[in-house]
């Protein structure tokens, strides 16, 4: 939201589900903390969604394990290798880049 702020009109809040936007109506877009929370229906349908409005690089940060202390056990999610495999179907080209692990 403190995007909104600072680039007013150039930023945009939304459901990655369902999106009123044209084809390839973003040059870029991010999306943090939202995948993970969804099942795997609207998964599948967020990612059409999103290649379907975004013509450039789409940024994603997702959970693949559970948080540092452990106390935070998110029921839907999933091991790295089934987002890859999810993104892949969609028709996403993958660049990842992990963070790093506490010990790690």
């Amino acid at each position: 939201a403190d995007a909104l702020q600072f680039a007013p009109g150039r930023v945009r809040l939304g459901s990655p589900v369902q999106t009123l936007h044209a084809d390839g109506a973003f040059d870029a877009a991010c999306c943090q903390g939202v995948l993970e929370f969804l099942s795997d229906d609207e998964v599948a349908r967020a990612l059409a969604e999103l290649r379907r409005v975004v013509r450039g690089p789409l940024c994603v940060a997702l959970q693949t394990g559970p948080d540092f202390e452990r106390t935070w056990p998110l029921p839907t999610v999933r091991d790295a290798a089934w987002w890859r495999a999810r993104f892949e179907a969609a028709g996403f080209g993958l660049c990842e880049t992990p963070w790093l692990q506490p010990g790690g």
